[in-house]
């Protein structure tokens, strides 16, 4: 990989950490499962923010203080159960589940006996692309 150093130099670096990446895809995935959009757009951008802050050994910190109570309050959902996959080093999720799941199949499928009343969608979609429509007309 090519990673910035501190004092802004362009290095070659090569890291081996097996065990590591498959406790991280395993994390992110029920991550993903149990967190909202928001939070696991947060959670990447803190996530990224903290490894910088770590490699350019600012510990102490305080806004790593910050984002260490964030993690530590967001993981507190982080559990379920995962299976994986391990292949020629690829590390593939083939199931995965929690009591703490935002997954619900009756607002997830599109079955007409589905607790999503799906005649709502008609009206959210022009709502939610109004801004872009009106955009879009005045740029002609």
């Amino acid at each position: 990989m090519i990673e910035d150093r501190f004092v802004g130099l362009k290095v070659r670096g090569v890291y081996e950490n097996p065990a590591a990446t498959i406790l991280i895809k395993a994390h992110k995935t029920l991550e993903q499962l149990v967190s909202t959009r928001e939070e696991n757009e947060l959670k990447w951008f803190l996530d990224t923010k903290w490894a910088y802050l770590t490699y350019a050994a600012k510990w102490f910190d305080p806004v790593l203080k910050n984002i260490n109570s964030f993690i530590d309050t967001q993981n507190e959902k982080v559990t379920g159960e995962i299976t994986i996959i391990l292949y020629k080093w690829n590390v593939t999720v083939v199931s995965l589940k929690s009591d703490n799941s935002l997954f619900d199949h009756n607002l997830a499928t599109f079955d007409k006996n589905a607790d999503f009343n799906q005649n709502s969608s008609a009206g959210f979609i022009e709502i939610y692309n109004l801004a872009q429509k009106t955009a879009y007309n005045i740029s002609k």
